[in-house]
């Protein structure tokens, strides 16, 4: 009961840091395609909002990630009572964005940085399903719940998530701000490979780069960008062969 309706929606992007000999053995899960990325490239360009998963193992960082929990939800509500008592009219966004009231700061530090941390933590393994999540070497990229077309939902249980993620995931790919991008002109040295399933798709995968008016959100591509991007296509196929 003591963590009850304390969970919460965040809206992320998360990555694979996998290397490409490893990746096989994930296609079960992730599906038969992938896309590389340079993460050192990755990591300049979206610093703000890419990190590492924090995985926890041992009993007292679990137990401190709950209090963690206990403390964020705490604050959150006692920042919500402070807007009540001094004006029913304040907007929570708007006075997050710009600290109208500098009494309230320290509240609103405290919820900021309990969210980025929350935000950032999984288990090292399910013990239902089985699964190790460390193999996965994750990284999330998520911004702070600032963006209306992207608001965290909180005091939640997992059977309200576990209901509505699918709809949320929808609603959430309609909106381009949510997208995580590359810019059109780095495509070529961002994307190191674009993986196919078997070797017979490659030669329409090519195609499909040459000509298409767009690719990976970029419009107006130049032919030796797309010649790059051409030479980064391989096949899981031809992976287990050559590793």
């Amino acid at each position: 009961k003591k963590y009850e309706n304390t969970g919460v929606a965040i809206p992320m992007v998360s990555f694979c840091d996998i290397p490409i000999t490893r990746a096989n053995a994930h296609m079960d899960k992730y599906g038969e395609y992938m896309i590389g990325l340079n993460k050192d490239a990755m990591m300049h360009l979206y610093e703000p909002i890419l990190n590492p998963v924090l995985y926890i193992h041992s009993n007292n960082l679990i137990q401190a990630v709950d209090e963690l929990g206990i403390v964020h939800a705490e604050t959150t509500r006692n920042l919500f009572n402070a807007i009540l008592e001094n004006s029913q009219n304040v907007n929570f966004e708007t006075l997050e964005e710009n600290n109208l009231r500098k009494d309230l700061k320290p509240l609103i530090d405290r919820r900021f940085y309990c969210s980025f941390i929350l935000g950032l933590v999984k288990p090292i393994y399910d013990q239902q399903t089985k699964v190790c999540y460390y193999d996965e070497r994750e990284w999330r990229a998520f911004y702070p719940n600032r963006m209306q077309s992207a608001e965290w939902i909180w005091g939640i249980k997992k059977e309200f998530f576990d209901s509505n993620r699918l709809v949320w995931n929808e609603e959430l790919s309609r909106n381009k701000e949510n997208y995580i991008t590359i810019p059109k002109d780095f495509l070529g040295s961002i994307i190191t490979h674009i993986v196919t399933h078997t070797e017979q798709e490659i030669p329409q995968l090519i195609e499909w780069i040459i000509n298409s008016e767009m690719l990976f959100g970029c419009e107006e591509i130049s032919m030796d960008e797309r010649l790059l991007l051409v030479s980064r296509v391989t096949s899981f196929e031809r992976i287990s062969l050559d590793y």
